[in-house]
């Protein structure tokens, strides 16, 4: 049996730290883009195509303008 999971994120964790390093200074991300995943890939790794379908088939028409936000504010003790 292999574990994948620990070294996938040790690896996602070097990648963000070795990026971070040139970017830090900067105003801009232009430099890093070509060396990171394309937000497409992203939206392909979530199957962002199946939940568009989803909403749209049962999201009512004008719900996706609106929104709720519920806030509680909790006492400090």
């Amino acid at each position: 049996m292999v574990i994948w999971a620990n070294h996938m994120l040790r690896a996602a964790v070097a990648a963000m730290q070795k990026l971070r390093g040139p970017s830090r200074n900067m105003n801009t991300l232009l430099s890093i883009e070509d060396k990171v995943a394309p937000i497409s890939e992203i939206f392909r790794l979530q199957n962002a195509a199946e939940l568009q379908e989803a909403e749209d088939r049962y999201l009512p028409r004008g719900a996706e303008d609106t929104c709720a936000i519920s806030a509680r504010r909790i006492p400090r003790r």
